[in-house]
């Protein structure tokens, strides 16, 4: 028996207790549509929205739910909660009627002929998928003809995607946008002081970049007051003193001659050039390079020399004692040579004196920085026999600093690699010697050390020898370049590249040429420069007559 009725199937004994659940994944779908149909037979609305005397009907519910604009509206006692029609001032028919078909329907159709009265739309009923959309048909329509209007355009919206497409777009064309007379007379000072700061600009130089400055400031006499503001975002350090003296400080005075602290920015980047020995401790954002690509027409060197480039020499004290095969780091203030003997550089003073030296003599060690801390490890100390496995470690900031014994590695090792990266300092490669034959041997082995718990521990071994790479770190990997193996007696051009995150190694691209005995570091560059010019050169030779 069922509710009174006689069943002819017996009911079994036992059925599984267990649940399962079933999904109909197009339900949703359907019951869009199912809505849809209804709204386009006026079946089941309860509200018309009026727009320029055009009619749309919809239901409550479904509004709502996708509108922030419409749940207020229908949910927090205003009148309109119980009108049959509501009346949106202000909107165009145009807009509302692509947002209301964007929500039964979701698709949504735009063109150069609806796109601001969708956008107007959308954004007041809050309805921000389509404001999105919005935005990426506008990202496809940026030109140099409208950037300016898109620009404005988003800035009356608060469309923060939009605006960070256009600071791109600007950003990558600014040496050619920046002398129009559309970009002097329309951007805002707001715009141009974030363009002036980036280090994506794209320019031809800072001087460049400072005549755009005065040509903005030049439109009227209100704009002068911004000077200060606009010129502590150009990179004077970064230009030659002649320009500094000849062109730029001639050139404050005549078009800002009651602005003092321009010219005090002026005098504060001679005073960088004047002291060259002193520059790595007044290094800013104002004295690094751009990232931005730049345009030069200068031919690139690869003899760059120390610190000061433009005046093209070496400058700087010699240090103390002659030396070869040693670890040269930085600390602080401070350079610190590390081998046979030690020596400590100060670039402020130029100058180069004896600190702690090492408790033996050393030489085909290794070392690193480890968060104000020098390590170097292995090497060998003149006498027959392997390379070693002692750590030691010396804090030039402490009182009375001498040298200290850390754990050793499991392996010993010289000509190998160190190299820190967060919390561990990584011993990488190198070369050893047979204890009973002398043969040297390639150590493949990779280890890294915890300085909080005093351990060393294996991770992934190199790829390929690597005795007298460089190494360098980046982005949070470490990249070993080149190298010799002592078993195959060749050089290598490789590059293994070591991902800590993912505790392996990998192939980079690999070296121009074999090589070893070179030392690595990461440094900021103009990006294309090289391209650039080759480009230049091809245009030129193609314009030749035959």
């Amino acid at each position: 028996m069922d509710n009174g009725k006689v069943s002819r199937v017996c009911r079994p004994y036992h059925i599984s207790e267990s649940s399962k659940i079933f999904h109909w994944s197009h339900q949703s779908v359907a019951v869009l549509q199912g809505l849809n149909e209804q709204r386009l037979k006026s079946q089941f609305c309860d509200v018309v929205l009026l727009a320029d005397d055009q009619s749309i009907p919809a239901h409550r519910a479904l509004l709502a739910l996708s509108s922030q604009y419409f749940n207020a509206m229908f949910t927090l006692g205003m009148k309109e909660e119980h009108q049959v029609e509501v009346e949106l001032v202000g909107l165009s028919s145009i807009g509302l009627r692509a947002v209301v078909d964007f929500l039964y329907c979701a698709e949504l159709r735009l063109d150069g002929g609806n796109i601001d009265y969708v956008l107007e739309a959308a954004h007041l009923l809050q309805v921000w998928q389509v404001v999105d959309f919005c935005c990426q048909y506008l990202e496809q329509e940026v030109t140099e003809d409208n950037y300016l209007y898109l620009q404005e355009l988003a800035l009356l919206y608060s469309l923060d995607r939009l605006d960070t497409f256009i600071d791109h777009f600007i950003l990558s064309r600014f040496g050619t946008l920046s002398f129009t007379p559309d970009f002097m007379r329309d951007i805002p000072l707001h715009k141009l002081t974030k363009y002036l700061s980036s280090s994506q600009v794209e320019h031809e130089s800072e001087q460049a970049l400072l005549q755009a400055a005065f040509q903005w400031l030049s439109q009227s006499p209100e704009r002068t007051a911004h000077a200060p503001k606009l010129l502590s975002h150009i990179r004077l350090a970064l230009m030659p003193v002649g320009d500094l003296v000849g062109w730029v400080l001639p050139a404050i005075r005549s078009l800002l001659p009651n602005e003092a602290q321009c010219e005090a920015l002026v005098e504060e980047a001679l005073a960088y050039h004047a002291t060259p020995s002193a520059q790595p401790l007044f290094q800013t954002g104002l004295t690094s390079l751009r990232d931005g690509v730049e345009i030069t027409h200068h031919i690139l060197f690869s003899n760059v020399c120390r610190l000061d480039a433009p005046a093209g020499v070496w400058k700087g004290a010699s240090m103390n004692q002659r030396r070869v095969d040693f670890f040269l780091g930085a600390v602080g203030d401070c350079l610190i040579a590390v081998g046979g003997r030690n020596d400590t550089g100060a670039p402020a003073e130029d100058s180069w004196c004896y600190v702690a030296g090492l408790p033996r003599y050393t030489y085909g060690h290794a070392g690193t920085v480890h968060r104000g801390v020098v390590y170097i490890s292995g090497g060998h100390d003149y006498q027959i026999g392997p390379y070693r496995k002692e750590v030691l470690s010396y804090e030039p900031s402490g009182e009375g600093s001498a040298w200290v014994e850390r754990p050793s590695m499991s392996e010993a090792r010289g000509w190998h690699c160190m190299a820190s990266v967060d919390h561990l300092i990584y011993a990488i490669g190198g070369s050893d010697d047979h204890a009973a034959t002398t043969e040297r041997f390639d150590v493949l082995q990779v280890e890294a050390y915890d300085s909080h718990v005093g351990q060393w521990s294996y991770v992934a071994p190199l790829l390929l020898p690597n005795s007298e790479a460089g190494v360098a770190v980046w982005t949070g990997k470490i990249y070993v370049l080149g190298g010799y193996s002592w078993e195959g007696m060749v050089f290598s051009k490789a590059t293994q590249v070591y991902d800590p995150d993912k505790g392996a190694w990998y192939r980079g691209p690999d070296l121009p040429k074999r090589i070893a005995g070179a030392s690595a570091c990461v440094c900021t560059v103009r990006r294309s420069c090289t391209l650039d010019l080759q480009n230049r050169k091809k245009k030129l030779q193609s314009s030749q007559p035959t």
